[in-house]
């Protein structure tokens, strides 16, 4: 075997390269390898949003009950393809069971813990870098639309809950409402002004990680899928793929919604099911929206940047489905319809689908592996990947070196399954 590195880092996605980047900062030698291509996966098509304001999980009460009067309508924001498979059921069912205020508390704790902390992180990292013109980086906050006055004592409660956390939202309506945010339709009930998030383009995003990452001394195997691992009983030594084997003295696994696929190689499950989400990329409308804006009723989002606009939404329980599906796409366009003046832009630049990791308590998957104690995970961080990747970077920095960590790491670990 050959070139050896201090961490091989399995995946290139946003999470992948934050780690990359707070491992290199930590004086440790490091090597990507990607079985596409940097940022072509779920970090390359999605909103945009780097948003604290979604630290509830999606276990709330009444989900269930929602979800399934969404699975009679075609254009809901939910499907859920029936299937035979055993791990998508059990995932389903243990998803239901977590839908109560009780069990809900702790993955908010956990999910606040870690956006706050990657909220602060991108402000550093891009500063530092020097970055926040070329990822078109915006902390102009975001607001989330309701068309229903139900909507808006509904968001009310939700805002209650991240309320506990130091971070507010405002509701506006009317003419304050129009002030604030012209694109938005005048007959909707109001929205909730969040100021904390922010939002960026993702692939500036990745590619400006990807440049900054090799300039430091990262080095990237592109096009080299991992096929097993070599052991020497609970360490791993190093990786086989399929352009070369590598050697490391630890191993990061941060392969998204693939995780689950590769937990057999390391003798244990990952319990990641992918949930497919869909966007819609075009010029920006003549009258685009100054922030980004969410559907609150359909579950879609709205993300101006400055070279081009972005629809995405729809969850999408399917497995690996590679068919876009028109019928989501056009869901997504009538609902940009129903909350904007000017639903898109004139030209279409990109129809896109990626796989989110959707973990059942709506916690990501942060620490050392069970069965071996060099090897660890970054993974499962649902809807939020971009919006955690920062925190998540210098976490498994920390926990990999040894130093202390900047948040409690005991929410995210790999065996609480």
């Amino acid at each position: 075997m050959s070139e050896h590195t201090d961490v091989l880092i399995i995946g290139g996605g946003v999470i992948g390269l934050s780690s990359a980047y707070y491992l290199n900062r930590a004086g440790r030698s490091v090597r990507i390898v990607e079985q596409n291509t940097i940022g072509s996966g779920a970090s390359h098509g999605n909103c945009g949003m780097v948003c604290p304001s979604h630290a509830p999980p999606l276990t709330q009460p009444g989900v269930v009950a929602t979800g399934l009067k969404w699975m009679l309508k075609p254009d809901a924001p939910l499907f859920i393809r029936p299937t035979l498979n055993l791990r998508t059921i059990s995932w389903l069912l243990h998803f239901a069971a977590r839908c109560d205020a009780e069990r809900m508390r702790p993955a908010m704790v956990a999910r606040a813990d870690i956006l706050r902390s990657s909220r602060v992180a991108y402000d550093a990292f891009i500063e530092a870098e020097d970055l926040a013109a070329a990822i078109e980086w915006s902390p102009v906050g975001a607001l989330f639309i309701c068309r229903e006055a139900a909507t808006m004592d509904h968001c009310a409660e939700y805002f209650g809950l991240v309320a506990e956390f130091d971070m507010k939202a405002v509701p506006l309506a009317g003419a304050e409402l129009a002030a604030k945010e012209p694109a938005v339709r005048d007959d909707v009930a109001g929205a909730w002004y969040f100021d904390l998030d922010a939002h960026l383009r993702p692939d500036r995003l990745m590619r400006e990680w990807h440049r900054v990452n090799l300039e430091r001394g990262v080095i990237v195997s592109e096009n080299s899928a991992v096929s097993a691992i070599y052991e020497d009983g609970d360490k791993i030594t190093g990786v086989s793929t399929s352009s070369g084997p590598y050697t490391a003295d630890s191993v990061v696994v941060a392969t998204g919604a693939w995780s689950s696929q590769l937990a057999g190689m390391f003798h244990t499950q990952i319990p990641i099911e992918p949930g497919k989400g869909y966007s819609i990329t075009t010029t920006c409308p003549k009258l685009s929206p100054v922030h980004p804006c969410a559907f609150q009723e359909r579950r879609c989002i709205a993300t101006p940047f400055q070279s081009g606009y972005r629809l995405g939404g729809t969850m999408e329980f399917s497995g690996f489905d590679p068919r876009l599906r028109q019928n989501r796409i056009n869901a997504i366009r009538r609902a940009a319809s129903e909350y904007l003046k000017e639903p898109e832009g004139d030209t279409v630049e990109e129809l896109w689908y990626g796989w989110r990791p959707m973990t059942y308590d709506g916690v990501p998957i942060i620490g050392q592996l069970p069965k071996h104690r060099n090897a660890y995970i970054a993974a499962g961080h649902n809807m939020l990947g971009l919006s955690m990747a920062t925190g998540t970077g210098k976490l498994i920095s920390e926990l990999l070196t040894g130093a202390e960590p900047h948040i409690d790491p005991r929410p995210y670990r790999a065996d609480r399954f």
